[in-house]
């Protein structure tokens, strides 16, 4: 077989689109006329390809294409017994009809798809209508007549398909005539219907409804247990059973429960609630497990019970907080990220002195601070950063907020705004220093700035610019850096424009750069960042499915409910988008105060 260098297709789109740059229209012009040279003389031949995907289509250093993968390939009329690719095959295909040129159309429709958005099509919401998301949402940049030819090889009806290579490249050189002639007054092709389990777009309810009904829903998916309840993980690779921390586990359903129930104030809120925080107070630690981490340990299921404390003014929870604390004393000082280590117990203990200002608590913050100082990082620069251990063990030199030094700089922050000691401000502002200068320019237009493990991230909470911005506001905020709140708004850029291809979820998925324009929009008061936020949110609701409600990744799953990955984070970033971001993210001081000044006044 012949040795073919280069990258596949996925690849290539997607070195550009984590850096918010999809192809150009002359590069779009390009390569697909390379495909349709390559397709046509399979079809002059009587072959239809029936695999037509970006893994299956090579781009050489010298950016020529070459096709791949012929095992499902078969002569037109032949009725194949396999073949197809999630997102890439057409109705037909997928039905069992004979081979048929137009198989293949559809297939390089979704090519098309690919390169001018930068979304895979195998991972779209619907696979069976993947208009379901707008083309000029997902890329507004895009040619209004180009959706046209992509929804033209997309149709679902064969016979009103563009009928072969040679159609599909008149339609393109329409196109590339147009461009030189002037703007379009075309409208957008709608999306057609299709049979999957997903929700009308045509009459999308306000976020607040949507909320609710998630909010429900995670009620409905409960498990009674001795009177309690509690929840089964369905988190991708986790076991079925209930994991006690906010990441994929209890805690992270009682955060988006307590934030329905302050919202709609609705009894199976609340009572789910009690009833789940019980079982969570009541849970033990893995014999041997001592995480302390916000999001993967002992510290976010004592938030958890606080949001459930205040949230409700139940003392109980506050009180089982409060013995999470004094179990986090047994804990060793691992990794210092906000995720599972020192800088996520931190600011959980934080969080429980300003509900009580148990003078002992703050003593064990600073504790944390300590040792955060201690293992800094301090270069001849003037900048600081930190090394922490991702899930594998392997250290991380890393500006992410969930891993990596941004979140720990933002912890620091917490605590100099509770006890003004600026030894913990100048730490937090050295690193700042530092992850500026692991920033990367991003967008078309150089406008976006991003992060990662070593570059770009979509714009995405985890590793990326909806992440390590949430620093920047916060400095912004203090007004202590006079440059954090231009970094802010090239990061909001980037998580506006770069992370629209993205699936649900908080931690990669829309949910983190939605939330992270609401806190723009709260720092500027600049409705254009509001907008933006809602965009993205038209998009996230591409993926809500009806029966049950949820936001799965796949029309042809069910969701997943957990905080980070699924449905429950989700419904919380509904509730922020529906008052405008006044609610503040959840597992911060602002939210833990809000609560308290709710209780007080009830």
């Amino acid at each position: 077989m012949e040795d073919i260098g280069g990258v596949s297709l996925g690849e290539y789109v997607a070195a550009g689109a984590a850096y918010g740059r999809p192809f150009s229209h002359g590069q779009l012009l390009n390569f697909t006329n390379q495909l349709l040279d390559i397709v046509g003389a399979l079809h002059q031949q009587g072959v239809v390809h029936r695999d037509l995907k970006a893994t299956n289509i090579l781009v050489t250093e010298e950016g020529i294409l070459r096709l791949i993968d012929f095992e499902h390939a078969a002569w037109v009329g032949e009725i194949p017994k396999t073949g197809g690719t999630r997102g890439y095959v057409s109705p037909q295909q997928r039905a069992g009809r004979a081979a048929d040129l137009r198989d293949d159309i559809y297939a390089i429709g979704a090519l098309l798809l690919l390169m001018s958005t930068g979304a895979e099509p195998s991972r779209a919401p619907n696979p069976a209508n993947l208009l379901t998301r707008p083309l000029r949402l997902i890329n507004p940049d895009i040619p209004l007549r180009l959706t046209s030819v992509i929804a033209s090889c997309l149709h679902p009806d064969d016979s009103l398909r563009l009928p072969d290579t040679a159609g599909v490249r008149a339609a393109l050189a329409n196109l590339a005539d147009h461009c030189h002639r002037g703007p379009e007054t075309i409208p957008e092709p709608q999306a057609p219907t299709d049979s999957l389990r997903v929700s009308s777009r045509s009459s999308e309810p306000p976020p607040e409804k949507r909320a609710e009904q998630l909010a429900d829903a995670l009620c409905a998916r409960a498990v009674s247990e001795g009177g309690l309840v509690t929840w089964i993980s369905t988190a991708p690779h986790t076991l079925p059973v209930p994991y006690r921390q906010i990441n994929n586990g209890v805690a992270g359903i009682l955060i988006a429960l307590a934030a329905g129930w302050t919202a709609f104030g609705q009894a199976r809120h609340r009572d789910t609630l009690v009833r789940g925080a019980r079982w969570l107070a009541r849970s033990e630690e893995l014999p041997g497990a001592k995480v302390s981490g916000l999001y993967t340990g002992e510290a976010g299921v004592g938030a958890a019970l606080l949001h459930a404390g205040c949230a409700l003014n139940y003392d109980e929870f506050v009180a089982a907080a409060f013995n999470c604390a004094r179990r986090l004393r047994d804990h060793p000082f691992a990794s210092a990220d906000l995720f599972h280590g020192t800088a996520g117990r931190l600011r959980f203990l934080l969080m429980l002195y300003e509900r009580e200002r148990e003078v002992s608590v703050l003593a064990d913050a600073l504790d944390c601070a300590e040792d955060l100082h201690r293992r800094a990082i301090r270069l001849d620069t003037g900048t600081a950063h930190w090394a922490t251990v991702d899930f594998s063990g392997d250290l991380l030199e890393v500006a992410s907020y969930a891993h990596g030094t941004s979140g720990i700089a933002d912890a620091l922050l917490d605590l100099f705004e509770v006890n003004g000691d600026p030894v913990h401000l100048n730490l937090a502002l050295q690193a700042a220093q530092w992850v500026r200068e692991q920033s990367v320019t991003t967008l078309v237009d150089g406008s976006g700035l991003d992060w990662g493990k070593g570059g770009a991230f979509s714009g995405l909470w985890c590793y990326g610019a909806s992440g390590v911005g949430i620093l920047f506001t916060h400095l912004a905020r203090l007004g202590v850096d006079a440059s954090a709140e231009d970094v802010a708004v090239r990061a909001a850029f980037s998580a506006a424009r770069a992370s629209r291809a993205a699936a649900p979820g908080l931690c990669h998925g829309l949910g983190g750069p939605i939330d992270y324009l609401l806190d723009m929009y709260q720092l500027t008061l600049d409705l254009a960042w509001f907008d933006e936020a809602g965009q993205l949110a038209k998009l996230l609701d591409a993926f809500h499915a009806d029966h049950p409600a949820g936001y799965p990744a796949f029309a042809e799953d069910d969701s997943d409910i957990s905080y980070m990955l699924g449905d429950a984070g989700v419904a919380v970033t509904l509730l922020r988008l529906a008052d405008k971001g006044i609610t503040p993210r959840p597992l911060t001081l602002p939210a833990i105060r809000r609560l308290i000044a709710i209780a007080q006044d009830t």
